[in-house]
């Protein structure tokens, strides 16, 4: 990832409409950082995410069922080479998106603070 000038542009992908909003309206409160795009489904995600150059893709380990590693590491390949940050609700399943390149993991049941925390991290390496 090249150095992040302005605000950080993300692009949140989670298949649950709710969780989307949720995850935009906290980011979007945050400092530093620009909602760029949302995705609700593995098919086309890769392609939205191109087209919104994001610095940081929040996706949803589940969002592609079975093909998440290869989603993860075709999202890190884009040329806009952003971070991922991965949700999960099992955060002992962590080493699978951490294999697939995730740079960071999060539980959906941790703090909002935790979350925010994970995002600044990944954007600051």
């Amino acid at each position: 990832m090249t150095q992040v000038v302005g605000p950080a542009r993300v692009f949140v992908a989670a298949e649950d409409a709710f969780l989307r909003s949720a995850l935009r309206l906290l980011l979007e409160n945050e400092e530093g950082v620009a909602v760029v795009g949302e995705g609700a489904g593995a098919a086309g995600l890769v392609e939205q995410a191109r087209a919104a150059a994001p610095d940081l893709v929040l996706v949803t380990w589940g969002i592609a069922r079975g093909s998440a590693p290869q989603i993860v590491a075709a999202l890190k390949s884009l040329p806009s080479r952003p971070r991922v940050v991965a949700l999960n609700c099992c955060p002992a399943e962590g080493s699978p998106a951490q294999r697939a390149g995730a740079d960071a993991l999060v539980g959906t049941g941790e703090s909002p603070e935790r979350l925010l925390a994970a995002v600044r991290g990944a954007l600051r390496t």
